[in-house]
C-alpha cells in the first residue's frame, strides 16, 4: 500500500483513502520534524467490507517546515 503526496500546506486539512491489501484495519504513522521524528501514530482505520478506507488529518498550524512521510500499513 503506498500513499503519495507532493506538498502539505500548513493549517490544511489532508485526505489520505486507499483500499488495504491484507487484514482488516490500517494504521497511518507521520515521520517528519520535531515531534514526528520517531513517528507518531495518527490513526487505526477500520476499513469497509471492500477494505476501502479514507482519512482526514488536520494538524492546524503546529507543523514544522520540512519533509514528512506518512506511511500506511495493514494490521493483520
Amino acid at each position: 500500500m503506498k500513499i503519495s503526496r507532493e506538498s502539505i500546506v500548513v493549517g490544511d486539512s489532508i485526505m489520505f483513502s486507499g483500499i488495504r491489501s491484507g487484514g482488516r484495519d490500517v494504521l497511518l504513522v507521520v515521520y517528519g520534524p520535531g515531534i514526528y521524528t520517531n513517528g507518531v501514530i495518527l490513526y487505526d482505520i477500520k476499513a469497509n467490507p471492500a477494505g476501502i478506507w479514507s482519512y482526514s488529518w488536520n494538524p492546524g498550524s503546529s507543523l514544522r517546515s520540512g519533509s514528512y512521510a506518512i506511511v500506511a500499513s495493514d494490521l493483520k
